[in-house]
């Protein structure tokens, strides 16, 4: 298992982390400088139905996992972020 990063522009929409099926067993999204908050959640993503908040600032991040390999990891397909457009959060996963 490999430690993977990427950073991932928000379209002003609700959004997959990922648009193929990408299991993964840890997850941390952080916020990058100047960002306003970002909605984390599942499919029915709204600006008022969410999950948790990423809020703004360059130290906010939100760790998801770890879990076990095998039938129990988290798609990235699966988890939705809604932001300001152009906005960047910092992704670090490690994939399954």
């Amino acid at each position: 298992m490999a430690l993977k990063t990427a950073n991932f522009t928000l379209s002003g929409s609700a959004q997959p982390l990922a648009t193929e099926t990408t299991p993964v067993t840890l997850l941390i999204i952080e916020s990058a400088t100047s960002n306003a908050d970002v909605k984390i959640g599942d499919n029915t993503l709204t600006a008022t139905i969410y999950g948790m908040t990423l809020e703004d600032g360059p130290t906010a991040r939100i760790t998801l996992g770890p879990w076990g390999g095998g039938t129990s990891p988290i798609n990235l397909q699966h988890i939705y972020v809604l932001g300001t457009g152009s906005q960047i959060i910092h992704l670090t996963y490690v994939p399954l």
